[in-house]
């Protein structure tokens, strides 16, 4: 009898146990994208795992899953485009070229090459200014240097000037097709002709040797220092399109070079 009713007593302690729960006051943790919302006490669960959210591989990055992280695959890889120019730079005659990505222009090489030469379709490809700015950095180039170049001008005209030691002796003018290049043209590539006159014997050779440089970068110092020499004997070179002309006496002396046509 005393069995008999300890066996009623546990079968209604279990029926009550069916019908309110486990009777753990629950701690729920949310459903996450492989857990469905689950009990941090008891464990039990409810509803469903959410399941990831997708997003696709690219380059730099595989297939992701935008909640968790979690990853699949590899990613695809960059598209490699081709060599583009991004700068110039026509003081010191190079140029910057990068490589992109042609899917998502991720930058992916960069290099300064040296321009082999500074003018094209019958033009210069610098302005005046820098012109201007190149002679005098060759002048600065140049063992125990005494000479500069400066932007000036003759009423409108745009001059690039030489000094020596600070004092004026001589000038530079360029023109296009025989047309003079304005002062408000200074910036511009605008000219396919540069005519010089220079006072004094004793630095000729060294404005020689700049201003060949200055034109044409593709020239080795030792190339141009001959060139230099043989254009003070000929009076007349031409080289790599472009002609150079040089005459004077009595300490002045008049050069310039032209676009070969």
């Amino acid at each position: 009898m005393k069995r008999k009713f300890i066996a009623a007593i546990l079968a209604i302690l279990l029926s009550v146990l069916v019908l309110t729960g486990c009777g753990c006051d629950h701690e729920w943790d949310d459903a996450t994208c492989t857990e469905p919302k689950t009990c941090s006490k008891c464990g039990e669960t409810e509803g469903e795992a959410l399941g990831h959210t997708w997003s696709e591989a690219d380059c730099e990055h595989p297939k992701t899953c935008a909640v968790c992280g979690l990853t699949e695959g590899d990613p695809l890889g960059h598209t490699e485009g081709s060599w583009e120019t991004v700068e110039t730079d026509l003081v010191n005659a190079t140029e910057t070229l990068k490589k992109k990505c042609t899917v998502c222009s991720a930058e992916l090489d960069k290099k300064t090459t040296a321009l082999d030469q500074l003018h094209d379709n019958e033009i210069f490809l610098f302005s005046p200014r820098q012109f201007t700015l190149r002679l005098d950095k060759k002048f600065d180039e140049m063992v125990g240097n005494y000479l500069s170049a400066a932007s000036g001008s003759r009423e409108d005209t745009f001059t690039c000037d030489i000094f020596l030691d600070g004092e004026g002796v001589g000038a530079f003018m360029f023109s296009h097709n025989d047309d003079a290049i304005t002062t408000s043209q200074r910036k511009d590539a605008c000219f396919n002709q540069i005519l010089g006159a220079i006072e004094g014997s004793d630095y000729i050779a060294r404005v020689l040797v700049a201003f060949i440089g200055t034109c044409d970068p593709s020239l080795s110092f030792s190339e141009v220092k001959e060139m230099a020499s043989d254009l003070n004997y000929d009076g007349t070179i031409t080289k790599n399109g472009l002609t150079y002309a040089f005459m004077g006496s009595d300490g002045l002396y008049v050069l310039g070079v032209t676009i070969e046509l």
